[in-house]
């Protein structure tokens, strides 16, 4: 029982630690992409880097340890969600509240599968080529690949959304924002509900 308490109350500094840090590390890396004259140094600096691989290092300690203990998923995710089952209905309500960010979920991820597949290209070719004058081309058509390859555009394009794709961090982010906005949301529609 000891050694659980123990481990709640780490899980519990780290979780503080990360949320609590996080706008120091923002800081600290637009601070950092500033342009060379403006780049920032000195004590502050050697201290917000410190801070910043501290950081990382205890992100990747804790999502680690997020994967491997059960335990430590359920309390740190549980916290994140803010679910809260004490009862019966509580746990009624939170099932419907995940129903229905399950669904959400994934139809924003079909929305978001077929925005990746698409591709639309608009092109200039040579007027001794172009039929009837018109040297302008519309190009619509599906591109589903296993891996992201760096296609360089044929001569004269003038726009292609292939430059444009979201990549797959951002893609797991939107996905992930967008199940705990909608579960949280639908959850507090549901208690806010009267008993019956």
């Amino acid at each position: 029982m000891k050694k659980e308490l123990v481990v709640n109350k780490a899980i519990r500094f780290v979780q503080n630690y990360l949320v609590g840090a996080f706008p120091i590390v923002a800081a600290c890396m637009v601070w950092s992409s500033w342009p060379s004259d403006t780049a920032p140094s000195g004590i502050v600096w050697e201290l917000l880097s410190y801070n910043l691989m501290l950081w990382f290092s205890m992100l990747i300690i804790f999502l680690s340890v997020l994967v491997i203990f059960p335990d430590a998923r359920k309390k740190t995710l549980t916290r994140l969600a803010n679910l809260k089952e004490a009862d019966e209905r509580e746990e009624y309500l939170t099932g419907k509240a995940a129903s229905s960010a399950y669904l959400s979920t994934l139809s924003l991820v079909i929305f978001l599968l077929f925005i990746s597949i698409l591709n639309v290209s608009v092109t200039t070719i040579p007027r001794e080529q172009a039929p009837d004058g018109k040297n302008r081309t519309l190009s619509i058509g599906l591109d589903l690949s296993l891996f992201d390859n760096k296609q360089t555009n044929p001569p004269g394009t003038l726009f292609d959304t292939k430059r444009w794709q979201v990549s797959q961090a951002a893609l797991l982010l939107v996905v992930l924002v967008w199940q705990l906005v909608s579960f949280n949301l639908k959850a507090r529609k549901e208690f806010d509900l009267p008993a019956a």
